[in-house]
């Protein structure tokens, strides 16, 4: 709400309500204290009014004029615009680097394509996360040629009917979903 410009005779005494320094007069900056009194033909009113009230003004006029003065200020500043944060990555959408740390990357991310295969998924598209537990720590089973014939990485989702869960049932947490965690 900006102040309501003040009119007044050109011979009337007046008072500054808040103190201020204008260029607007040329030459250096002029400063003007508070209850400083001038004649409404002053340039420096003319130029402010609304920094003005009548010298006869009581302290609830000057308190009024320095309230319209302030809200005024702040109306003229526009907040600053505030960026949505981005969707929290889903379990669908991620992918796991086959190091074993757990840590997700989202699945459209260039790195992957350069080196496909030292990622896996997070959650196959035929789980459904509320059956899923989350692997603590990359677990290897070995075949009788002592090649690896199944890994799951620290971080990676499995069903709860999963056989690795019996044979290992210390290994696994509850994940989260939709940040809540699945009962």
């Amino acid at each position: 709400m900006a102040p309501v410009k003040a009119k007044f005779k050109a011979n009337e005494l007046v008072t500054c309500v808040e103190p201020f320094v204008t260029s607007g007069l040329g030459g250096a900056p002029f400063p003007v204290r508070y209850k400083a009194r001038f004649r409404a033909d002053h340039p420096v009113v003319k130029l402010c009014p609304d920094f003005f009230v009548s010298a006869d003004a009581g302290d609830d006029e000057i308190a009024r004029r320095r309230a319209d003065i302030y809200q005024a200020s702040e109306a003229q500043i526009p907040p600053r615009p505030i960026a949505a944060p981005p969707p929290p990555l889903q379990a669908r959408d991620a992918v796991l680097r086959r190091d074993g740390q757990g840590r997700w990357t989202p699945a459209d991310d260039p790195r992957i394509k350069d080196d496909p295969g030292a990622y896996v998924p997070v959650l196959t598209k035929a789980l459904q996360p509320e059956q899923a537990l989350v692997a603590q720590q990359t677990i290897k089973y070995m075949g009788e040629d002592g090649q690896p014939t199944r890994t799951i990485f620290a971080g990676q989702w499995v069903s709860r009917d999963d056989p690795a869960v019996l044979d290992h049932p210390h290994v696994w947490g509850l994940p989260d979903i939709d940040g809540r965690e699945a009962a």
